[in-house]
C-alpha cells in the first residue's frame, strides 16, 4: 500500500474519534418490544388466482353433468321406477338443474318408447310377423312367380296328326291390342287347302279362347292351278284407310303366306287389281318379306296363352343399323320385354344360352350350367319358341345341351324335330 493511502487512513481514524459520543436513551424494554412489532408485520404477496379459478368452473360444470344422472340413476333403481326422494330435495337443487333434469327425464322416457318398439317384449318375441316370415324365405328365381304363363296352348306336331289330317293355320286378332295370333286346326278330308283357309278364316269366331275374328275374314281367296299365283280379293265395302286397321291386314297376309307355302299374293278389291291400304298405299301384290323371327307369350282375355312371332306381335326383327339378328340374336331378344308390344318373353332370365352352332339343317343349344329352368308348362313354351324360330331360320331339328335329365320336354338324346303350326286349338 502506498504512503498517501497510509496517511488517509490515520486521518479517517483520528477524525472518528474525535466525533461526539452517540448513546441511545431508550430503554431495554421499549427496544425489545419495538423489535417485537417489527418482527410480526408482514410482507403482502401478490396471490396467483388463475389456476385455482379454472378449476372451481370446471368442478361447477362437472357437477352439472353428473348431478341429474346420479338423480336418474336413483329413479331407476328404486322399486317402483320412480323418483320418490324428488319432492323432498327440491329445495336445495338449483333453478338450472331441475330443468337438466327434466330434459334428461324426457330422452330417457323417449329412448326407452323408441326400444320397446325395436325389441319385442318376450310374449310376442317367439312368433315372427308376416313381413318377418315373408323376408326369411328365399327369393324365387324360376317356377310360376318368376316365369308363369297360364293354359299354354300347345304347338302342333306331326304325331299328333292322323294320316288323313292336314294342319290348317289362320290369323285370328285381338282387336284391343291389334296383336295377331295364329291358330292352328287339324282337319281332315281336306280336298281344296286354299278353300279350307278361306272357310276357317270365315267361320271360326275366336271368342271361346278369348279372340276376334280373323282380318281377312272377308276375303276370298283362290289359286288357279299348282303353279299359278295365290289370289286374295277383298269384299270389304269401306276402304282400309285406317292405319290400324291396314297394319293388322298386312300383317295377317305375312302370318298367312308362310303356313300356305306361298312367298307372293296378287291383291284384288271387287275383282280390281290393287287394294288401297292406307298409309302403306295401293298395293296390287304382296309379297313375304325374309324370316328370321322370334316367338314371344302372349295371353288372351280368356287367360290362354299363346306363342306369336316377332311380326304378329309388331316388334323389330333388326338391329339398329336394319341388318336381321341372327339366330343367336333372336333367341338373346326372345328373353326382353318390349314396351311397344302386349306381348312377353318366351325364355325367362334365369335361363342362360352358352353358344349356338348351326350344322346344316340342325341347330345346337347350348345353355349355361347356371340355368334356372321354370316348371313343366312354361318350359314346353320356351322348347317350342325356340323349335318355331329356328324353323324360321330354316332348320328342321334343333339339339338342346346343358339340360338337366328329368327334364321331360327336352329330348337330351337326339334332336328335336320342329313342329308344324303354333297353337293348337280343338273345334
Amino acid at each position: 500500500m502506498s504512503k498517501r493511502n497510509d496517511s488517509s487512513e490515520k486521518k479517517i481514524e483520528q477524525m472518528l474519534t474525535q466525533m461526539p459520543r452517540v448513546k441511545d436513551e431508550r430503554s431495554k424494554a421499549e427496544i425489545y418490544q419495538k423489535i417485537k412489532q417489527q418482527s410480526q408485520k408482514r410482507i403482502p404477496t401478490k396471490k396467483k388466482w388463475a389456476v385455482p379459478a379454472f378449476s372451481v368452473v370446471a368442478a361447477m360444470l362437472l357437477l352439472l353433468v353428473l348431478v341429474p344422472n346420479v338423480l336418474n340413476f336413483t329413479s331407476q333403481t328404486s322399486p317402483n321406477g320412480s323418483n320418490e326422494s324428488n319432492g323432498d330435495n327440491s329445495t336445495g337443487i338449483g333453478t338450472m338443474e331441475d330443468q337438466d333434469e327434466e330434459n334428461e327425464e324426457d330422452t330417457n322416457e323417449l329412448e326407452s318408447s323408441e326400444a320397446e318398439k325395436k325389441e319385442p317384449t318376450e310374449e310376442y318375441a317367439m312368433e315372427p310377423t308376416e313381413d318377418e316370415e315373408t323376408a326369411k324365405e328365399p327369393s324365387v328365381e324360376l317356377g310360376e312367380d318368376s316365369f308363369s304363363h297360364k293354359n299354354y296352348v300347345t304347338a302342333l306336331n306331326e304325331g299328333d296328326m292322323e294320316e288323313n289330317q292336314t294342319a290348317v293355320t289362320v290369323p285370328l286378332q285381338d282387336a284391343e291390342t291389334s296383336m295377331i295370333v295364329p291358330v292352328s286346326f287339324a282337319v281332315e278330308d281336306v280336298e281344296d287347302y286354299i278353300e279350307t283357309f278361306e272357310q276357317w278364316n270365315e267361320e271360326f269366331s275366336g271368342e271361346d279362347i278369348g279372340l276376334d275374328p280373323s282380318p281377312l275374314q272377308d276375303v276370298d281367296w283362290s289359286k288357279e292351278s299348282e303353279g299359278s299365283t295365290l289370289e286374295a280379293d277383298f269384299k270389304e265395302e269401306e276402304p282400309l284407310v285406317g292405319s290400324a286397321e291396314s297394319n293388322k291386314v298386312v300383317r295377317s297376309l305375312e302370318e298367312s303366306l308362310r303356313f300356305l307355302e306361298e312367298t307372293e299374293v296378287t291383291l284384288f278389291e271387287e275383282e280390281e287389281q290393287g287394294v288401297d291400304f292406307g298409309n302403306y298405299g295401293v298395293m296390287e301384290t304382296y309379297t313375304a318379306e325374309q324370316d328370321n323371327r322370334g316367338y314371344y307369350a302372349y295371353t288372351s282375355d280368356a287367360d290362354m296363352t299363346f306363342l306369336v312371332s316377332q311380326n304378329a306381335a309388331n316388334i323389330r326383327k333388326t338391329n339398329q343399323s336394319g341388318e336381321l339378328l341372327t339366330f343367336e340374336e333372336t333367341l338373346n331378344q326372345m328373353k326382353t320385354e318390349h314396351d311397344v308390344s302386349e306381348a312377353t318373353a318366351s325364355i325367362p332370365d334365369s335361363v342362360s344360352i352358352n353358344q349356338v352352332e348351326e350344322d346344316g339343317d340342325l341347330a345346337r343349344v347350348v345353355f349355361s350350367q347356371d340355368s334356372e329352368f321354370p316348371d313343366s308348362e312354361n318350359i314346353q313354351l320356351m322348347v317350342d319358341a325356340i323349335l318355331f324360330t329356328a324353323s324360321d331360320f330354316n332348320f328342321e331339328r334343333v339339339s338342346f345341351e346343358g339340360v338337366p335329365e328329368d327334364m321331360e320336354a327336352f329330348n337330351v338324346d337326339e334332336p328335336v324335330e320342329v313342329p308344324v303350326a303354333p297353337n293348337q286349338v280343338a273345334y
